[in-house]
C-alpha cells in the first residue's frame, strides 16, 4: 500500500498535469458561458416553462406532433410580427426571427421544433424496421446463407424490442453525452499521455532502476504498484471530467429527460440499442473507463522500454491521434483506414460510434455486435501488453 501511495504521489506531483487541467477548465468555462448565453441560463427552472414541459413531455403521438407544428407556426409568425415592431423588414414570413421573441418563447419554439424533428426521425425508424423485415422475409424465401439470415434476424429483434416513442426535454443529457466525443476525448488522451509517459522512464533517468532491478522481489511489486497507481489516476480523471460535465450542464440546462430513448437524439436515430439516455450515459462511462485504462497500459508499455518520457508521449500520441486525423480530418474511407479506425483505442474511449448503428461481424457463422468484437480485441491486446510490461521490466539489465 505504501508503494502505491508513493507511486501516486510521483504521478500527481507532476506540474504539467495541473497546467493541463487548468487549461481544460478555462476552455470548458468558455464553452459553458457560450452555452448559457445561447440557451438561457436556468430557463428550465422557470415555472411557466415547467408547466409547458409537463404538457409536451410523455408518449409521442401524431396528435402531439401536429400540435407542435401548429405551435411552431404560431411562434414563427409571432417572431416576424415582433421583428416588424422593432422597425425591421421581414424578408420571409416562413423565417423565424427568434431573437425578437422573449426567452420563454424562444425556449418553446426550440422544444416544438425538437418534437417535430423527433417525430420525423421516428417515422424514419419505422421505415428502417420495415426494410429490415423485408430483407429477413426475402432471405427466408430465397433460403439465403445462414450468417446473413442470423444477422438480419438479430437486427430485426433489436429494432422491434425498442421502447415506445416518447418525448422529453433532454438538452442537458444531450450535451453531457456529447462531451466524451469532443472535449473529453481530447483532454482524456492528453492527460493519460502526460501522467503515464514518465512512469517507468523516470526510473531510468534518475538511475533508480539499478537499485530496483538488483532487488530479488522488487521488480514485480514495483510494476504492480505502478499499474494500480496508473489505473487510479485514470479513474480520477474520468470522475473529474464526468463531475464537471454533469454539474455544469445540469446547472445550465437541467437533468430532465434521462428517461428519453437514445434514438431521440438525431445522431442515434438508427441505433438498435434499447437504452434510455440515463442508461446510455452509465454504459458510456464504463466503456470510456475501460478504453482509457487499456490505452494507459499501452503508454506504460512504451515507457518500460524508453529512457526518455518523450518517446512514449509521442508514440502514444500518434497511436491515439492518427485514427482521429484519418477519420475526422482527412475523411479517408479505404478498407484499411476503416479497420485502423474501428479497432483503435480512440474508438473505445470515444464510445459514440459503437452505438450509432447496427454493426455485426461474422464470428464462426454467428453475428457478434461491433461493441463486443472491439471489446474482445482491446482485451486481448491489453493482456499481451500487461505481459509485455512485466516481462519487459524484468528483462532489463542492471547498468
Amino acid at each position: 500500500m505504501e508503494l502505491i501511495k508513493y507511486e501516486l504521489y510521483k504521478i500527481y506531483s507532476r506540474k504539467m498535469i495541473y497546467v493541463a487541467l487548468i487549461g481544460f477548465l478555462l476552455i470548458y468555462i468558455l464553452y459553458a458561458w457560450d452555452l448559457a448565453s445561447r440557451t438561457g441560463y436556468e430557463l428550465h427552472n422557470n415555472s411557466e416553462i415547467r408547466n409547458f414541459l409537463k404538457e409536451t413531455e410523455g408518449p409521442l403521438t401524431l396528435g402531439k406532433a401536429e400540435k407542435a407544428e401548429k405551435g411552431l407556426a404560431m411562434l414563427r409568425a409571432k417572431s416576424v410580427e415582433a421583428y416588424a415592431k422593432t422597425d425591421g423588414i421581414p424578408s420571409d414570413e416562413a423565417t423565424d426571427y427568434r431573437h425578437a421573441l422573449s426567452a420563454e418563447d424562444r425556449f418553446k419554439l426550440a422544444v416544438y421544433n425538437d418534437i417535430v424533428l423527433t417525430w420525423s426521425r421516428l417515422e424514419h425508424q419505422k421505415t428502417l424496421q420495415r426494410h429490415v423485415a423485408e430483407r429477413l422475409a426475402t432471405m427466408i424465401a430465397e433460403s439465403s446463407g445462414e450468417y446473413q439470415y442470423r444477422e438480419a434476424a438479430l437486427h430485426y429483434r433489436m429494432l422491434t424490442a425498442l421502447a415506445p416513442a416518447a418525448f422529453y426535454y433532454r438538452r442537458g443529457w444531450q450535451e453531457i453525452i456529447d462531451f466524451f466525443n469532443t472535449l473529453g476525448l481530447i483532454f482524456m488522451g492528453g492527460l493519460i499521455l502526460l501522467s503515464l509517459s514518465p512512469v517507468f522512464s523516470e526510473e531510468y533517468s534518475t538511475n533508480m532502476d539499478s537499485l530496483i532491478l538488483s532487488s530479488k522481489h522488487g521488480k514485480r511489486k514495483l510494476v504492480t504498484a505502478k499499474l494500480i497507481a496508473s489505473t487510479i489516476t485514470i479513474l480520477s480523471f474520468v470522475v473529474f471530467f464526468a463531475a464537471v460535465n454533469v454539474i455544469t450542464n445540469g446547472f445550465i440546462l437541467g437533468l430532465g429527460g434521462s428517461s428519453s430513448r437514445l434514438q431521440e437524439l438525431i445522431k442515434y436515430f438508427a441505433s438498435p440499442f434499447n437504452l434510455t439516455l440515463g442508461d446510455y450515459f452509465l454504459v458510456q462511462l464504463i466503456v470510456h473507463i475501460l478504453g482509457s485504462t487499456a490505452f494507459g497500459l499501452f503508454v506504460l508499455l512504451i515507457s518500460v522500454f524508453s529512457r526518455s518520457p518523450l518517446i512514449p508521449f509521442f508514440i502514444g500520441g500518434s497511436v491515439y491521434g492518427i485514427p482521429i486525423f484519418l477519420n475526422s480530418v482527412l475523411r479517408l474511407e479505404g478498407a484499411w483506414v476503416r479497420a485502423l479506425v474501428e479497432f483503435s483505442y480512440t474508438q473505445s474511449i470515444k464510445v459514440e460510434d459503437l452505438f450509432l448503428n447496427f454493426r455485426a461481424f461474422n464470428v464462426f457463422g454467428f453475428p457478434v455486435l461491433y461493441i463486443y468484437v472491439l471489446g474482445a480485441f482491446i482485451l486481448s491486446i491489453s493482456i499481451a501488453v500487461l505481459i509485455g510490461i512485466y516481462q519487459g521490466f524484468r528483462s532489463r539489465q542492471v547498468v
